[in-house]
């Protein structure tokens, strides 16, 4: 298992007995009035947490050994991103809680509670042909934020992609709008004040159209594909 980059089993020497992912939380808000058929759904279904339950066998030399490696697990555990060895998928993950069984003098069971808001895989890179508007088609069961970079092959005053509009792209500048992180850059530099945009772009499962004013320009479409 894969924890922040770090291959807890041949790094820290522990075992992985168990690890289980319960079904994503979803809230319905429904109505359901006197006498009607059926019931109304009065907002859209929200989707919350993941929980994931890693059990694992910490085995030391002595006590001291045991809790040196347990207190790393501890600080790996608190945040971030975990990976099955034979998965292609990673898990987010905040800590909820944990707890310990003695099972020798030389060995303990950890449990680990985490929460997880989705599960998603490694980035994709779609570039674009030069196309007032193109069709993409976008992996996974949820929206997922996504980064248009954007090369400039000629001095552009005005560009817009997906209603997303950014003023003044020198010649072989690189703009980027990055929906994940919620920047807009140009050549490294903040580019959001000649900006115009009611939201960072996203795209969601299946078929998504992109759609620009200007051609003379190189674009590339980065996602990570996200799953309920």
């Amino acid at each position: 298992m894969i924890v922040n980059d770090i291959n807890i089993e041949e790094i820290i020497g522990v075992v992985v007995l168990s690890f289980d992912k319960q079904p994503r939380e979803i809230v319905n808000y429904d109505d359901w009035i006197t006498g009607a058929l059926t019931p109304i759904m009065t907002l859209p279904e929200e989707y919350r947490y993941n929980l994931l339950t890693i059990k694992l066998l910490v085995v030391g030399n002595d006590l001291e050994d045991i809790e040196e490696k347990e207190s790393k697990l501890q600080r790996l555990f608190t945040r971030g991103i975990l990976k099955e060895d034979d998965s292609k998928y990673l898990f987010p993950y905040i800590y909820q809680n944990g707890t310990k069984m003695r099972i020798n003098r030389l060995a303990n069971e950890i449990t680990y509670m985490l929460y997880s808001p989705y599960m998603y895989k490694e980035e994709k890179n779609v570039t674009l042909a030069k196309s007032s508007s193109q069709e993409i088609t976008v992996e996974g069961t949820t929206k997922t934020p996504c980064t248009y970079e954007i090369k400039a092959l000629t001095s552009i005053i005005d560009f817009e992609i997906n209603s997303i509009k950014v003023h003044d792209i020198p010649l072989g500048s690189t703009l980027v709008i990055d929906g994940k992180k919620c920047l807009i850059t140009i050549d490294g530099t903040n580019k959001f004040g000649d900006s115009t945009l009611i939201e960072f772009p996203f795209l969601v499962p299946g078929k998504n159209t992109i759609k620009v004013n200007n051609v003379n320009c190189e674009i590339k479409v980065k996602y990570e594909p996200r799953y309920i």
